[in-house]
């Protein structure tokens, strides 16, 4: 029972995560709304990662743009600031929010990553957007990649239903990721958690029975001196 127990531990134990802030600086305030009314912009980067997963596995891989004032630390913990920022008029952030879309883009060889190629998200009212990606290791490794941002600058397409176009691409980050990849003496991550489920399982059916038969056996015992 022990040796399912183990393998079956190791198919679920979670697995290790890591957070990483950036904050990046932008001097034009064309690019993204600013709700500080200056011409200087910054915006935190929040990049979370899994460091180590099982081979076989999805780990998800997170990247937010946040205001500066409302990111979280470095350690991955929410701050509990609350930014005394200007409020600019809604109609003029909307116009320039819509305009503008942020891309990103996950590589690391060796891997699945899900979606693959670029991913587009439009920067919201608040200056805040997000990518989601998941990667899955067939084999076990070490596996180096980057996730890389952008920042492009749209314009509507000149007839309704037209196809926009871009006016400005702007790097805005590149940062790389490493991500290990075990597996359990050739096993991956399903493997291990069901032969630890199935092995369990059986090692309480057996026991059970043990206890069943010897308490049976017990009884008789104490009928059979009972009537002599």
């Amino acid at each position: 029972m022990l040796p399912s127990l183990a393998i079956l531990l190791w198919g679920i134990w979670p697995i290790s995560q890591a957070t990483r802030a950036v904050r990046v600086h932008l001097p034009d305030s064309s690019i993204i709304p600013d709700r500080s009314g200056g011409a200087d912009i910054d915006r935190n980067l929040i990049l979370t990662w899994p460091t180590r997963l099982r081979v076989g596995d999805r780990g998800l891989i997170q990247l937010s743009i946040e205001e500066a004032g409302a990111s979280r630390v470095a350690q991955g913990e929410e701050s509990g600031l609350q930014s005394n920022l200007q409020v600019l008029d809604e109609n003029s952030i909307r116009s320039k929010a819509s305009n503008i879309l942020a891309e990103g883009r996950l590589e690391i060889s060796g891997m699945i990553a899900v979606p693959a190629g670029e991913v587009y998200e439009t920067i919201g009212e608040d200056g805040r957007a997000v990518f989601f990606w998941r990667a899955r290791p067939g084999r076990a490794g070490i596996f180096d990649g980057f996730v890389w941002l952008h920042l492009n600058s749209v314009v509507p397409g000149e007839s309704q239903g037209a196809e926009p176009n871009m006016q400005s691409r702007v790097l805005l980050s590149a940062q790389r990721i490493q991500m290990v990849a075990d597996d359990l003496f050739g096993l991956d991550g399903a493997t291990a958690r069901l032969l630890g489920t199935g092995g369990v399982v059986i090692a309480c059916l057996l026991l059970f029975d043990t206890i069943f038969f010897k308490a049976l056996n017990r009884i008789g015992e104490e009928n059979d001196t009972s009537h002599a």
